[in-house]
């Protein structure tokens, strides 16, 4: 799915950031081109559908929910998503001591 690889480039670029996370419109402007997208808005619209998809998938849920370090009750925004994910890698990187695969 589509929503799918925007959802990488878009936590790929917070991962940059870390260990603060840019605003969603900021990330989503980012990888607007990389995305082929125009629009921000078109953007954040895919993450949206990829959250969704991730919270109706029993197993995408409680993968997700092992970033989020506790049980996930309700389906996260985007933003809580990315962040989290962001996060881990960025904890990941750090307890490796570098910047290994980190583009």
């Amino acid at each position: 799915r589509e929503g799918y690889g925007i959802l990488y480039l878009v936590v790929e670029e917070a991962w940059k950031h870390q260990p603060t996370t840019p605003r969603m419109l900021e990330l989503c402007g980012s990888v607007m081109q990389a995305a082929g997208k125009r629009d921000p808005k078109t953007v954040y619209r895919a993450l949206v559908r990829a959250v969704d998809d991730i919270w109706e998938n029993e197993t995408a849920r409680a993968a997700a929910a092992r970033y989020f370090h506790r049980q996930m009750m309700e389906k996260p925004s985007p933003k809580d998503l990315v962040a989290a994910l962001a996060r881990h890698l960025h904890s990941r990187q750090s307890s490796a001591g570098g910047a290994a695969g980190r583009k």
